[in-house]
């Protein structure tokens, strides 16, 4: 087996190939991927296009080597013309045509094309046209399919041509990504199709709940309603008055202390509404018909120690009906509280915890990114808290907002291997797909076009990028609490192996060389000892 590289209009995907299995097995796999034809697939690798008589184990392929990979069909209805007018003015000189180097126009990607040779290079037209190669250029009569012009010093120039060029291939992109998200839906889609049972089924499920109760956060009548309910003048006054250039991180800080402080109260057994007193719980019920409209799936029920009626306390999801009762436990205070960060236009998502607590996230101008928010503690970007403060064992910490799912369990702990040793109740591949599933739904539901959607998994791999270059323990820290359940894949840690290893880290013997999934491990070890000072 060989790990190569697949580079496919824009997108790189790493895949394990068996080189013994052939070049046709080879090839369904990049139609699996990519959804090319096999008879339209063009692969080519370091200047060699590979042909139905190549032989892979005779290829030389060693791991990361990179594989271009084009459709044929494509490259003919990109196909643009050669000749390139180099005068700008409407009515234009014969003599000022100019014949232009296809690769000035076209970068290095191999293209069809007729073919020249010249010095034993293959060239293109442009080049074969010019003065000092005309009379020594013969056209080629069994070209290569497609290749770069081979010319050292390639001719021509650049004017309004080249700009019509560049705008074409933005269109060409612009279907690619259209192509790329089509595949995407496909797989995805058969995620969310299959029938699952067990624990799968039930994880799914509460996945999925929480997926369909973040759409309240963006109703409009919703957000008009908590706007007239929220101090926003006082708080706007109050996050300006502390100062600094980080006024909206000021306004949600505000937000926590009056949300907790004046709006909304914790409720561990309800009063009496008669009598005024505390109530003691006698179990629970189902939900009526109006309790269920305002999406309460479970009713507790309380009974007063004086008057003995039954108290009811139904557990509601909907933010709406939490503005008018303004009380509740983390749910409801959760809930709540989400809803009116986006009544002030601030980014916010529903965070779930798998050890029975919910809270939410702001996405910070501080720190370029969502961080920890709790309504419930009036804690501002305090992801330890649960961990060290509480002394919780997470497991499964998921976020929710319209436009995406995530899975941010490694935000949360200064342990991600005893973390991975508790997320025992569906495999981790599985996991990972379903969260990639319904994320890539929930960019759909946001109704972002295809481009829009592509630029945002870019911005996540790039974060990805970022990780593995920057030196900072706690920036580190940060970024890889986002990226690291991409990768859980690689099992527990062991941090007493890599103890004695952290300045061959911090000295880059480890770069390219070495897998990142030592370089994860490391991490983790480095950024467990500042970590205290997020709390």
């Amino acid at each position: 087996m060989v790990l190569l590289i697949l580079v496919f209009e824009k997108k790189e995907v790493s895949v394990e190939v068996s080189l013994e299995s052939g070049l046709e097995v080879f090839q369904s796999q990049i139609f699996s991927l990519f959804d090319v034809e096999i008879e339209d697939q063009i692969l080519i690798s370091k200047g060699k296009t590979l042909s139905s008589e190549t032989d892979l184990l005779k290829c030389g392929f060693v791991d990361n080597q990179k594989v271009i990979v084009m459709s044929s069909s494509k490259l003919k209805k990109a196909a643009l013309p050669i000749v390139q007018v180099s005068n700008e003015s409407k009515q234009e000189d014969p003599s000022e045509i100019k014949m232009v180097c296809s690769k000035l126009k076209l970068g290095e990607d191999p293209i069809k094309q007729p073919a020249f040779v010249l010095s034993g290079n293959y060239i293109c037209l442009g080049c074969s046209q010019s003065n000092e190669n005309k009379q020594y250029a013969k056209r080629c009569t069994n070209p290569p399919p497609y290749f770069v012009c081979g010319n050292p010093k390639p001719k021509g120039i650049v004017s309004q041509a080249s700009i019509d060029l560049k705008r074409g291939m933005k269109s060409i992109l612009e279907n690619a990504n259209a192509t790329i998200c089509k595949e995407l839906r496909t797989q995805h889609r058969m995620v969310m199709d299959t029938v699952e049972f067990g624990a799968k089924s039930e994880f799914k499920q509460r996945v999925m709940s929480s997926f369909q109760l973040v759409t309240q956060y963006e109703d409009r009548f919703l957000i008009q309603k908590a706007r007239q309910v929220i101090p926003i003048q006082r708080l706007v006054s109050e996050a300006e008055n502390e100062g600094g250039n980080y006024k909206r991180d000021n306004l949600v800080r505000r937000l926590l202390h009056w949300f907790k402080n004046e709006f909304f109260r914790w409720v561990d057994q309800p009063q009496c509404p008669k009598c005024g007193i505390k109530t003691t719980a006698i179990g629970s019920g189902a939900p009526n018909q109006s309790e269920q409209s305002f999406f309460a799936g479970v009713v507790e029920l309380y009974v007063c120690t004086k008057c003995n009626d039954q108290v009811r306390f139904p557990r509601y999801n909907h933010a709406g009906k939490l503005l008018e009762t303004r009380e509740g436990r983390c749910g409801e205070w959760a809930q709540c509280f989400t809803l009116c960060c986006r009544a002030l236009d601030i980014p916010a998502r529903f965070v779930s915890d798998w050890t029975d607590h919910v809270w939410t996230e702001v996405e910070s101008e501080e720190f370029g990114q969502y961080v920890h928010t709790d309504s419930c503690e009036n804690k501002f970007n305090a992801p330890l808290l649960y961990e060290k403060g509480w002394g919780k064992k997470l497991s499964y910490v998921i976020a929710f907002s319209l436009s995406e799912v995530v899975d941010v369990s490694w935000r949360y702990t200064e342990k991600p291997n005893e973390v991975l040793s508790r997320r025992n109740l569906v495999p981790e591949d599985w996991l990972k797909n379903l969260v990639a599933a319904f994320d890539f739904l929930a960019l759909e539901r946001a109704s972002l076009n295809a481009e829009a959607r592509i630029e945002i998994l870019e911005k996540r791999k790039k974060l990805q990028e970022k990780w593995r270059e920057i030196d900072d323990c706690d920036e580190k820290r940060d970024i890889f609490s986002i990226v690291f359940s991409d990768f859980s894949e690689f099992g527990k840690i062991d941090i007493a192996l890599l103890s004695d290893n952290i300045e061959m880290y911090k000295n880059g013997v480890w770069g390219q060389g070495e897998c990142w999934k030592r370089e994860l491990e490391i991490s983790a070890l480095l950024g467990s000892r500042k970590i205290g000072e997020f709390i």
